[in-house]
């Protein structure tokens, strides 16, 4: 009975993340932060107390108090609490509980599978999406400013933005490729489907940052499995899509081409605009240099420390369009240190865990650890995770990697 209550409620927090658009989410954060906190307290009376809190998560401590720098030179103080309010829940609830789903084997398993049946529904919705050119619940039900803008080239599905939805798939890849491994033939298929459409969809959302973690999520895997020919298979695609996509229009393959992927575009990897956000960031930091300029602020004052040629944009481009910039300028060198410690340490943690199991241990502790290097590769092309879908997905996997010591 135990068993099938923490099935049913790791089924309804991966719902949650993988169906709820970011309105929503934002919405109903108080509701799921409840159901959360709930989420918690049966795994508190239900796991071995020691194990699911350990001395060794002060890096998750740390962190979460950090993240209080925000709020400290905030002159809008309600729109710098609003954020600040969001992402401490997500961070201390939302890992205990990843930590707790990896803690007992079963629950472990079955959240793998839920895992991918989800991932295989939202990539059925993306290509949905693509061939219909709409989708309902963003034309009646749910507003959603990038609408307009992709519909017709490039998906939302559930996630509310292509570049989300791809860092979405991102988290879903590596549990798949740990489904294939299963004798279970009804097991597998569904772990070679997940992992298909869920490659397939992160292409055709044309995001260059999730082109840039899909690269490092197969790269760490064929890598640390030891498989050298899908290494070189990966290296080789990779080098052809940037060659084809050098001579294809915007909408096809162009955006991963040289120019558009790495440098000769006004938003490639070596561009003016992130040179820009790099100096603005450096800016502040040297006004602001303990504490950063508050969260959001960076928009809020991006006049004040833009170059006066490129400060005529529209306020949804008034950001860094980088995490770790987010938490430098809008929580200053503390901010940024306790995110850097904190992934670090588990990076380590993750890593020497990795070497010292083998077989099917070895799988349950390189797929949350892929997925984790993955996303961290692609926190670099945008705030992600001040998008609470993706934040929480990215918790979860913390906190899956933190109960590898002792599962």
């Amino acid at each position: 009975m135990l068993e099938k209550l923490l099935v049913f409620l790791s089924l309804t927090l991966i719902g949650i993340i993988s169906l709820l658009p970011h309105p929503i989410f934002t919405a109903q954060w108080i509701n799921i932060a409840l159901f959360c906190m709930g989420f918690l307290l049966v795994l508190y009376f239900t796991c071995p107390r020691k194990q699911l809190f350990d001395i060794a998560d002060w890096p998750l401590w740390l962190f979460t108090l950090t993240l209080s720098t925000g709020l400290v030179h905030a002159t809008n103080f309600q729109v710098a609490w609003n954020i600040f309010i969001q992402m401490v829940p997500n961070t201390f609830l939302i890992f205990y509980i990843g930590k707790g789903i990896f803690l007992r084997p079963k629950t472990r398993e079955a959240s793998t599978v839920i895992i991918c049946a989800f991932a295989c529904l939202v990539a059925i919705i993306a290509l949905l999406e693509l061939y219909f050119g709409r989708n309902i619940l963003y034309e009646h039900y749910i507003g959603n400013p990038f609408y307009a803008r992709y519909i017709s080239w490039r998906p939302m599905s559930t996630q509310s933005n292509p570049a989300v939805l791809g860092t979405y798939f991102l988290c879903t890849i590596p549990f798949a490729l740990q489904l294939t491994q299963k004798r279970s033939g009804n097991i597998k298929i569904l772990g070679w489907s997940s992992f298909t459409l869920s490659c397939i969809v992160s292409i055709l959302t044309r995001s260059r940052g999730t082109f840039l973690g899909l690269i490092t999520v197969l790269l760490f895997y064929a890598w640390n499995k030891g498989y050298k020919k899908m290494f070189t298979l990966i290296v080789s695609l990779v080098i052809l899509i940037i060659a084809l996509g050098s001579f294809q229009k915007e909408n096809s393959l162009g955006r991963f081409g040289f120019k558009r992927f790495i440098s000769g575009s006004n938003d490639s990897i070596i561009s003016p605009y992130r040179m820009d956000r790099i100096a603005m960031s450096l800016r502040v930091v040297k006004q602001y240099p303990v504490f950063g300029i508050g969260y959001e602020h960076f928009r809020i004052r991006f006049n004040e420390y833009c170059e006066p040629d490129n400060c005529n944009i529209s306020h949804e481009f008034k950001i860094t369009d980088n995490m770790y910039l987010a938490f430098l300028s809008e929580g200053g060198i503390i901010g940024l240190l306790g995110f850097l410690i904190f992934s670090v340490f588990l990076f380590i943690r993750g890593v020497c865990a990795l070497n010292s199991k083998t077989g099917t241990q070895q799988g349950w502790i390189l797929a949350p650890l892929a997925a984790y290097v993955a996303l961290l590769v692609n926190m670099g092309a945008y705030d992600l995770l001040y998008w609470p879908g993706v934040s929480t997905f990215f918790y979860l996997l913390c906190g899956f990697i933190q109960a590898t010591k002792t599962s």
